[in-house]
């Protein structure tokens, strides 16, 4: 009597583990990739990168072969979530600003930056 696949996936693999899969079908969704025999998962499509995707398609292909983290198993239901971008360098966003930037050891003082504006003395 053999094992039954889901035993030997949970028994194998944990959240957070990392396995090399095979992907196996597209969706508009996401892409399917075993992970071991009859053992799928899903790489919804927002996990495929940092970047936006727009097709499943441009991003991977049928029979190519990514590393993934797994990020949920449910048992209830036997669904895996996998993620490719979770292994990637998150891109460093830059953030455009009008905000002066002070210096540590600046000696200034509220009444440098306002000057006068606070006095009684009036003309």
């Amino acid at each position: 009597m053999t094992e039954e696949p889901w035993t030997k996936f949970t028994q194998a693999f944990s959240v957070g583990d990392v396995a090399e899969v095979k992907i196996t079908k597209l969706a508009p969704f996401g892409a399917f990739a075993r992970i071991m025999d009859e053992i799928e998962g899903l790489i919804h499509i927002s996990e495929l990168s940092y970047d936006k995707v727009d097709k499943v398609e441009d991003a991977v292909k049928i029979n190519d072969v990514v590393k993934v983290k797994i990020i949920g198993i449910n048992d209830e239901k036997k669904k895996i979530s996998l993620s490719i971008k979770e292994l990637a360098d998150e891109p460093v966003k830059v953030v455009e600003s009008n905000e002066t930037v002070y210096e540590d050891d600046a000696n200034n003082t509220i009444g440098d930056l306002f000057g006068d504006l606070f006095s009684q003395d009036k003309e």
